[in-house]
């Protein structure tokens, strides 16, 4: 393995080789973690339900700040949780969608949580690169919803879309 150069390396592959220690552990006890999970355990979600997609919500592990919501399918979430950079499904492209894969604002997981009724998730992660939004803002949810029924930016932007998608040919 190659030696983290910046500090922000370092303290990410700190903070990775302290959660794997806990997912270990959390897997001798039957949870999910990043390996031994099976079809049938109980705690892994319900795929079942939905066409074969649950509700994924990304906020942010520091300040709790709503990212975004999307879907995953088995095997986004599987991929997810073996390589801690979060993977969504894409309805629209009908295609597995490794967040940051055009843009460079990838999500790392800290943690995943399942509901009550496991038909969706919670992932709390470090959003690298700023901008969670393909919008070009931090959150998704830079819009509020006024009493007068007009919506509100009451976030800044944090890149132009069309600079970065442009280059990429889609967005």
């Amino acid at each position: 393995m190659i030696p983290p150069r910046t500090v922000r390396e370092r303290a990410f592959a700190h903070v990775a080789d302290t959660r794997e220690m806990t997912v270990n552990r959390v897997i001798h006890n039957g949870c999910v973690g990043l390996s031994n999970h099976r079809k049938g355990d109980s705690m892994r979600p319900d795929f079942g339900r939905g066409d074969g997609l649950i509700r994924a919500i990304a906020q942010d592990a520091e300040s709790r700040a709503v990212l975004m919501d999307a879907y995953m399918n088995e095997e986004a979430f599987d991929e997810t949780v073996r390589t801690r950079r979060v993977v969504y499904f894409s309805r629209t492209k009908q295609k597995l969608w490794r967040k940051g894969e055009e843009s460079g604002n990838i999500q790392l997981v800290r943690e995943i949580r399942i509901n009550c009724n496991r038909d969706s998730i919670l992932l709390l992660v470090e959003q690298v690169g700023g901008a969670a939004c393909h919008d070009g803002y931090h959150s998704c949810f830079y819009r509020r919803f006024r009493d007068d029924g007009e919506l509100e930016v009451i976030e800044a932007r944090v890149f132009d879309p069309a600079q970065v998608y442009e280059r990429k040919g889609n967005q």
